[in-house]
């Protein structure tokens, strides 16, 4: 369900269950987890790309699916979508590129917050829905507004609508917006362009 492939120094992360539009299960955010924990302890990894497969990012948490997807865990239902994930903070220290594809929704938006550029194809469309089927947001709803400020993070949040990528570049969610035949190719000459700086430099910095 997610796919790890290390060209040179550029890791590349991908969601791979395209026909459920990359939604999260438990199998999923455990596979994530390791392909971040891969990343990190990759010495010849210096740089990462996330990206989905087929028409979405991460369309958010597969709310049909059996268990929790936030993985097995005995806390109580608050603590249970922040443990064991990107969530809880990783400490990577390497950049991470953000190329989305497509949808981008709840969970998949959370993990773009997380990133530290954001480079969207002229398809992707940018949201957290939650409200509107009576669930919460709470990771998200810390990190929105730091990235984008408050009053367009919470117009997002407690309206539940959808963004295109040219509004999602105005508000400064999205860095660059693409042509989506363009957007691998994109991030990866970003990527290259990072991968000019000293690595260990770049993960002190």
């Amino acid at each position: 369900m997610v796919r790890y492939e290390l060209d040179g120094h550029v890791a590349t992360i991908t969601y791979h269950r395209p026909d459920k539009l990359n939604v999260i299960d438990q199998q999923m955010r455990t596979e994530l987890n390791a392909a971040f924990a891969a990343f990190r302890d990759d010495e010849h990894a210096w740089v990462a790309i996330v990206t989905g497969a087929g028409r979405a990012f991460c369309a958010g948490a597969d709310i049909h699916s059996p268990g929790n997807p936030a993985g097995e865990f005995a806390g109580t239902f608050w603590e249970k979508p922040t443990v064991n994930s990107f969530e809880s903070g990783w400490e990577i220290y390497k950049p991470v590129i953000a190329a989305v594809n497509g949808y981008c929704l709840g969970y998949g938006l959370t993990l773009v917050t997380w990133c530290d550029f954001v480079i969207a194809s002229e398809q992707a469309v940018f949201g957290y829905p939650e409200v509107r089927i009576g669930t919460p947001t709470v990771v998200g709803a810390i990190r929105l507004p730091q990235r984008i400020g408050w009053q367009y993070a919470m117009e997002l949040l407690l309206t539940g609508e959808q963004i295109n990528a040219e509004r999602a570049k105005e508000i400064g969610l999205a860095g660059w917006v693409v042509p989506h035949s363009s957007l691998l190719s994109a991030a990866r000459e970003f990527a290259g362009r990072l991968l000019a700086a000293a690595p260990l430099a770049a993960r002190a910095t």
